[in-house]
């Protein structure tokens, strides 16, 4: 159900995608994609049903297993029609021109069988199931009875009734500053206040006169005088009807933050049936091998959108969503992390625990994912949407794989609804590189493609240009690749890691106007690189928020480039490696880079002049919540605000890590003094020179 649920959301999405660019498309096509809509929406109107959903699961379980084919098979048209549109925009395939016909047809009939069985199935579940209408009207209290605060929060008939709705995860280590600067974060996208007193006023400037709902979720502990101070301040200051919920594991919390026990609310416990339910809404796939044990957090958070299971929603990625899925999943004991951040507890990897494997192998099985051997072994069926292939397996197995959507691989085989393909676990040192790219590149469905385990790859052919749908490009480890042109044609790209694989990036990177991230951008000069990607194209790249770079002495950046990064408002980590160089010009050129004030994550490697960029302080990164210097020779770090035109600015630095700074001389009583461990969660400082 689970799955049905993810995929039928971004179906409907695709689908209302399709009906705002209708003109792109055959005229006799708008009413088969408005038909789909209405089937689509009545369905999740069925679904929503969750009462004789839970009573009848074995009775209506044959129609949902048949409603999960035909949302994948819907999903297929959909994306094929998308990725029509791409070469429809380009405008320069002449020789798709004379299959556009016989493709219009072919699609056409697909989307009539389509809407068909949706209608059959349609009329199937309502026979058992009811239309769950929702109203904009009621009992909010009630309401909030029959939901999770987190559903309550995010349904859309809830937020119509709030001028200002706030999200925040308390969790067991967050302090009063971090709360209310997530509050801000979601209010106002730039806030320059750092005090907290101000960030208080800030807070009920902003929510003044306004009907707001405030969920603070996952409370262990409360600073009492706070509270106090935030609430009373909060009560005077926002309209009637405002609400505040409050989510814990502990009572005393609730008791010490003013909640009257007639206001608990205690969710019952959860039945067999209904704690199936909560783990599919929850589960992921699962690799079975011995090898798979721990799973980089990325990389399956990357599976996940690639799948398509995640989308973006409002301000955030669906990469930034899934790390929240996923520690979700870690705090529901369902993923143990490995390894985490320290200062705000992102999971870098992860695994599960044999109990819960077993019970995804189980869950998989019923989902149609995939099929184990009583080895746990996973076997290849014609219904298995998701495979890990390893050399004990046969390619034959590829001859009944038309429905496979996900695939972490060694061989190929003919696999055209693939969305998903992994060689990052494997190196394929002897393989015929280019027979391997050219069946890369009929997989046109394709969304994400890691070809780091490809370590002979040295350049792409032109069949690449066809995978218009993918959004995520993975090379490192490719260390002999040296012409990548042809990803300037994916348009939908939204993750590009080049690792250090290249000297240089093509032209023509600024056109992939939806890149969120890119990784191994070597910084060119003109006499180097004369025709590549400049460090000036990176300002065309408006929705970036990952940037990782290398500067060393052949890069160039120019004193009229000193407004490049500040242009990219949505910036968050920015990555810099300088080389190792020792050359006086990578001091001069980091000075003219200047990232802007959204900048949340900061890292300085390789760097060895002996003092950091002037912009590296409180008043030019008060938004920077963590630092990490590392085997750089800087002597000193200034740890005292900075006072600026008669404002006074301090770090505000969750995170810091300072690793083989030999020379640095770090003043501990000044850092104590002047508060900038004020909020510190994580302080690592490994081989500097001398604590004073």
């Amino acid at each position: 159900m689970a799955v049905v649920d993810a995929m039928l959301q971004v179906l409907t999405e695709q689908v209302f995608t399709i009906l705002k660019e209708q003109a792109r498309f055959p005229l006799d096509f708008k009413d088969q994609f408005e038909l789909m809509k209405t089937k689509l929406d009545l369905t999740k109107a069925l679904l929503a049903d969750t009462e004789s959903l839970k009573e009848k699961k074995e009775v209506v379980k044959a129609s949902l297993i048949t409603l999960r084919g035909l949302i994948y098979e819907a999903d297929n048209i959909m994306t094929d029609c998308l990725v029509r549109d791409e070469y429809e925009k380009e405008g320069s395939c002449t020789s798709l021109t004379f299959k556009k016909p016989l493709f219009w047809y072919q699609t056409g009939k697909k989307l009539k069988d389509v809407n068909s069985k949706l209608d059959a199935m349609e009329r199937s579940l309502g026979i058992h199931l009811k239309y769950q209408e929702q109203s904009d009207h009621g009992d909010n209290t009630s309401q909030v009875m029959k939901y999770t605060a987190q559903d309550y929060a995010r349904s859309e008939h809830v937020a119509a009734g709030y001028d200002k709705m706030i999200w925040v995860s308390v969790s067991q280590v967050s302090s009063d500053r971090r709360i209310m600067r997530s509050m801000l974060d979601q209010l106002e996208s730039h806030c320059s206040v750092s005090d907290e007193a101000q960030l208080l006023h800030k807070l009920n400037e902003l929510l003044k006169g306004k009907i707001c709902l405030i969920v603070m979720d996952d409370v262990w502990k409360i600073n009492q005088g706070w509270w106090n101070q935030f609430f009373s301040g909060l009560d005077g200051a926002v309209g009637k009807g405002s609400c505040i919920i409050i989510t814990t594991r502990k009572e005393d919390v609730l008791t010490s933050m003013g909640v009257g026990r007639s206001q608990f609310h205690k969710p019952k416990e959860l039945t067999d049936n209904d704690s199936w339910l909560l783990f599919r809404k929850s589960a992921f796939s699962s690799y079975p091998d011995a090898q798979f044990e721990k799973i980089q957090a990325e990389q399956l958070i990357h599976w996940w959108v690639g799948e398509g299971l995640i989308q973006g929603k409002g301000s955030k990625t669906a990469k930034e969503l899934g790390y929240s899925y996923l520690s979700e999943l870690v705090t529901r004991c369902l993923v143990e992390a490995v390894s985490r951040r320290g200062y705000d507890g992102r999971v870098y990897c992860c695994k599960v625990h044999d109990m819960v494997r077993e019970l995804i192998i189980r869950i998989a099985e019923e989902e149609s994912f995939g099929k184990f051997d009583e080895h746990g072994r996973q076997e290849m069926t014609g219904d298995s949407r998701w495979l890990g292939f390893t050399s004990e397996m046969k390619p034959e197995i590829f001859r009944k794989s038309s429905k496979l959507r996900a695939l972490l691989i060694t061989h190929i085989g003919s696999l055209g609804s693939l969305r998903v393909l992994d060689f990052s676990l494997t190196k394929l040192p002897r393989i015929s590189t280019e027979k391997l790219m050219e069946w890369i590149s009929s997989l046109k469905r394709l969304a994400y493609l890691n070809l780091s385990g490809v370590v002979g790859l040295k350049e792409l052919p032109k069949s690449f240009r066809k995978l218009r749908n993918l959004q995520f490009l993975v090379f490192a480890g490719c260390n002999q690749l040296v012409k990548i042109d042809l990803i300037t044609s994916l348009k939908k790209l939204v993750v590009l890691d080049l690792g250090s694989c290249l000297l240089y990036l093509p032209s023509g990177i600024e056109k992939l106007s939806h890149l969120q991230e890119l990784s191994g951008f070597n910084v060119a000069s003109n006499s180097r690189s004369p025709t590549g990607f400049k460090f000036c194209d990176l300002q065309k790249l408006v929705h970036l928020r990952v940037l990782r770079m290398s500067i060393g002495k052949d890069s160039e950046i120019k004193e009229d480039e000193r407004e490049v990064l500040l242009k990219l408002e949505k910036l968050k980590v920015l990555a810099i490696d300088a080389q190792d160089c020792e050359d006086n010009n990578i001091s001069t050129m980091l000075n003219i880079v200047s990232p802007p004030p959204s900048l949340r994550e900061l890292y300085l490697r390789r760097y060895h002049p002996e003092t950091l960029p002037t912009w590296i302080n409180p008043e030019k990164l008060f938004n920077l919540q963590y630092m990490c210097i590392e085997n750089a020779d800087i002597i000193d770090f200034q740890t005292s605000p900075k006072s600026v035109d008669g404002s006074v600015f301090r770090w505000n630095i969750e995170g810091l890590c300072f690793k083989v700074l030999r020379n640095l001389k770090l003043d501990w009583k000044n850092l104590e003094k002047d508060s900038f461990c004020y909020d510190m969660q994580k302080l690592v400082i490994v081989q500097i020179g001398e604590i004073l």
